[in-house]
């Protein structure tokens, strides 16, 4: 498992360790770029800022789409993210998400420098004790409280996204 951002060029071969692999992660000094050509059995390693780490991704996108020898797929693993593949041919209309989410991982890459996460969030906040039997109740609110305004029944999801 991976902690950084990983982008697999899956082949039509079914032998995994003939795909090439770029790792983006953070250091002290800004992005290592690990690239591992298994093709050649080498590979590159270079520490760049988020600009150029972020041209240099945008570069790649491009050469991969327009390879006249094209890989058969695209495997991006974003971390807090599932991992997703796209078809080569899908790569055109998948460029600009998988640049946003590049940019958002880099952008806010959790620092080292947080207190740890605490084992039980629920622990840190005061247990709510019963009132006793003969306490006397909130009143009962007879009508519902506003609401925000909802959006018309006509739209939907898909017509939002065809514009």
């Amino acid at each position: 498992m991976s902690l950084g951002f990983t982008v697999t060029f899956v082949n039509s071969d079914t032998n995994s360790k003939k795909d090439n692999v770029l790792e983006v992660t953070p250091s002290d000094e800004g992005f290592v770029w690990r690239y591992k050509d298994a093709t050649l059995r080498s590979g590159h390693k270079v520490v760049l800022t988020l600009h150029e780490a972020y041209d240099r991704m945008e570069t790649l996108l491009d050469m991969v789409y327009y390879d006249r020898y094209p890989i058969e797929m695209i495997q991006i693993d974003v971390p807090g993210y599932p991992s997703t593949i796209y078809k080569h041919e899908d790569l055109k209309h998948m460029r600009r998400i998988i640049l946003e989410s590049f940019y958002m991982t880099l952008k806010t890459w959790p620092s080292r420098d947080l207190p740890p996460i605490p084992s039980s969030p629920c622990r840190s906040t005061p247990v709510r004790t019963r009132p006793a039997p003969c306490a006397p109740r909130a009143p009962v609110r007879t009508r519902p409280a506003p609401c925000a305004p909802r959006a018309p029944a006509a739209m939907s999801l898909h017509m939002a996204f065809h514009d």
